[in-house]
């Protein structure tokens, strides 16, 4: 009786540690799976994070070459007052003088048609038109600029290439390559915000030429393509050593060697 009883128990152990084995070896698979979607998440946010945070570095660089304009604006602007009071001072000056000679009936009718032409407004009508100078240049960027920060991007890119086709060689013709670039980016046109970043080298003082490599990088990230990405982050790594936005690529690189 006892060898019979026996036989029954050790089947059903040897059925339940089955039945455990399968069920764990079940379970790994899953494990698996759970952990790389979390590596994927992961590496997901990362690069979320990575682009926000150029972006504000990038944007606190433009405000600080805006306040630095703005300042310049400034000077140049009480440059003119103090021009203005000293020709007003001069128009004075020359008025006391007229008087005088008025008042002593000695002056000649030279002096007055040479006063009077002084004084004389200049017919708008047949005044030169003045070139597009620096100043006008600089007054349409801001302008333009004001359009990509108000998400008014294609408007932004229309003023940006009219900008352009004025004049290449401006010290700021490589900002406003760089800002169509970001303009395409916003609009998710990845391939062709690359066009834009790739011209801005070539252009103006060359200030965003570290700015433009780093979003290539980040435009080829968005399109998947990460081998890309890679080599435009350790281009810029090697160009620009000293650029704010080393750092920000590094951190990429760096959780790119996790996966």
């Amino acid at each position: 009786m006892k060898t019979r009883s026996f036989f029954p128990i050790c089947f059903t152990l040897l059925a339940s540690m089955i039945s455990l084995q399968a069920q764990q070896s079940q379970a790994k698979p899953d494990v698996n799976t759970e952990l790389q979607q979390k590596r994927s998440e992961v590496e997901q946010k990362s690069v979320e994070v990575l682009e926000l945070r150029s972006a504000m570095t990038i944007q606190e660089a433009e405000m600080s070459n805006l306040k630095t304009e703005m300042e310049d604006i400034k000077s140049h602007n009480q440059s003119l007052a103090d021009s203005m009071k000293a020709k007003q001072d001069e128009i004075a000056n020359l008025k006391a003088i007229l008087k005088a000679y008025e008042d002593e009936k000695k002056v000649s009718q030279e002096v007055v048609k040479t006063i009077q032409d002084l004084e004389t407004p200049v017919d708008s009508s047949e005044a030169t038109p003045l070139p597009f100078n620096d100043n006008d240049y600089r007054e349409e960027y801001n302008a333009a600029l004001n359009l990509y920060f108000d998400r008014d991007y294609k408007g932004a890119i229309k003023d940006f290439l009219t900008l352009l086709s004025i004049s290449s060689t401006h010290a700021l013709a490589d900002n406003c390559e760089y800002w169509i670039g970001e303009s395409y980016y916003s609009l998710d046109n990845y391939s062709e915000a690359i066009v834009a970043f790739q011209k801005v080298s070539g252009l103006g003082d060359g200030n965003k030429s570290d700015a433009a490599l780093f979003k290539i990088g980040m435009s080829y990230l968005k399109m998947g393509k990460k081998a890309k990405a890679v080599d435009s982050f350790k281009l810029l790594e090697k160009s620009f050593p000293a650029s704010d936005l080393v750092p920000k690529a590094k951190q990429y690189l760096t959780t790119q060697e996790k996966f």
